[in-house]
């Protein structure tokens, strides 16, 4: 039995129609995990980070943050 979906398609093309959108939805998303490799690794080569842990993070973002609200009330 041959049964139809939304604009007059097989189920076997409806199969493949889904099929090549989910290999296409794969191929970019391969592509963009590479992306992302290649910018982790040109970070660890280019040297040692500015802070030394975590703690010192969180004081330069608790820093910045203060900054902003400083700013905002001069406004």
């Amino acid at each position: 039995m041959r049964r139809k979906w939304g604009g007059g398609a097989s189920s076997s093309e409806a199969i493949l129609e889904a099929l090549r959108d989910w290999k296409l939805k794969r191929s970019l998303q391969q592509n963009e995990i590479e992306e992302l490799r290649g910018l982790w690794q040109t970070e660890l080569e280019s040297g040692p980070g500015r802070f030394a842990d975590m703690s010192e993070i969180k004081a330069e973002a608790r820093q910045r943050l203060l900054s902003q609200d400083a700013e905002q009330l001069e406004i």
